[in-house]
């Protein structure tokens, strides 16, 4: 009898699944609006620059100390350049995998700020055009997100040039999307990502181009 009943009990713990992996939060979703370049003031990289993440589970819900990576190793061999020296508290840039990293906080919100510009040249050519960075959290690849820069030309922080170079892209030609002037990542180039650039030129913060080495 004992034996039997002991079987039963074996029999009844295989109906009910073990809900602690059930139940464990996954995340599922990244919330963001692309990754932007910025140059240097004084040594401080601009906050204009600071791009922020928020990781999700599958319902909806923020997640706190998750590992948000961002993959850059897409975004080689276009005309983007990212410094081989990073400095912002919270994140770290591991240039041998190309790779920034940050923890969410009790927002479930990682945020990133990296120094770079682009390589756009005169003529305004084209350039990179499809998202290129690659978002991760914990392990599990969520998304990817456009890249863009402020310094559009690379040197002398951002400046006139780069303004230049911007309208160009809005108003007068070459016609083509550019994903480097491309502020918010959504895809288009306009009025809204003017004035996102217009924000970083005036501030200030970006005075400095981010300058060599770079990492790529």
């Amino acid at each position: 009898m004992k034996r039997i009943l002991a079987a039963l009990a074996v029999a009844a713990l295989t109906l009910f699944p073990n809900t602690s992996f059930a139940t464990t939060p996954t995340p599922t979703t990244a919330v963001g609006s692309g990754v932007q370049l910025g140059g240097v003031l004084s040594g401080v990289s601009d906050p204009h620059a600071t791009v922020r993440f928020r990781i999700l589970d599958g319902s909806n819900q923020p997640m706190p100390n998750s590992t948000v990576d961002l993959l850059l190793g897409n975004c080689v061999f276009f005309e983007m350049r990212i410094a081989t020296t990073q400095s912002f508290a919270g994140m770290t840039w591991d240039c041998g995998s190309k790779t920034a990293t940050a923890v969410t906080d009790a927002n479930g919100e990682a945020f990133f700020r990296l120094r770079g510009g682009a390589l756009a040249g005169p003529g305004n050519p084209l350039g990179m055009i499809n998202p290129c960075v690659a978002i991760r959290a914990d392990g599990v690849l969520l998304g990817t997100a456009r890249l863009s820069a402020y310094d559009l030309d690379g040197q002398n922080g951002v400046n006139a040039a780069d303004q230049s170079l911007f309208m160009a892209t809005l108003f007068a030609g070459p016609p083509g999307y550019r994903s480097r002037a491309d502020y918010n990542g959504d895809g288009l180039v306009n009025t809204a990502d003017l004035a996102r650039f217009l924000g970083v030129l005036l501030a200030g913060g970006s005075a400095t181009s981010a300058g060599t080495p770079y990492c790529f």
